[in-house]
């Protein structure tokens, strides 16, 4: 699952859960553009999923994985991604990985910056949950009538 919130000058301007697939909007304008945001995030932050018919190589103290629609640089003594180039919506998004943070011994990159042409933005991870509980305040899935 996905949740972001994405704020403009401080204000919160979309807000919106991608969940089993399906996009959900919480505030903002929604569209399929939206929901491919999510999906190359999530693949920015959980970059070893999908990988399929990947194939690894190391050179200069980096081990460097790819496959179809990406190319991942992983530092070698830490193991944590370096950058990232993804092949998607007919275009080349760039993705580099900085401050590493040890969150009770699950290390993450805490700032990752995200290019894709003209498109330019910067996520500040300030924590990263591993399947958390809800809390009284977050999303819950509207029930199918």
């Amino acid at each position: 699952m996905v949740h972001m919130r994405i704020y403009k000058f401080g204000m919160l301007v979309k807000d919106f859960v991608i969940k089993d697939g399906k996009l959900y909007v919480l505030s903002g304008k929604g569209g399929g553009g939206l929901k491919k945001l999510g999906d190359e995030f999530y693949s920015a932050v959980f970059w070893w999923d999908d990988m399929d018919d990947a194939v690894m190589n190391t050179k200069a103290g980096e081990y460097i994985i790819r496959s179809k629609n990406r190319v991942i640089h992983i530092d070698r003594g830490t193991l944590l991604p370096v950058r990232q180039a993804v092949s998607a919506f007919n275009r080349r998004i760039l993705i580099t990985y900085s401050r590493p943070v040890n969150n009770s011994g699950f290390w993450y990159p805490s700032v990752i910056e995200i290019s894709a042409g003209e498109f330019r933005f910067t996520v500040k991870l300030k924590k990263l949950l591993k399947n958390p509980p809800p809390g009284r305040l977050d999303f819950r899935i509207p029930v199918e009538s």
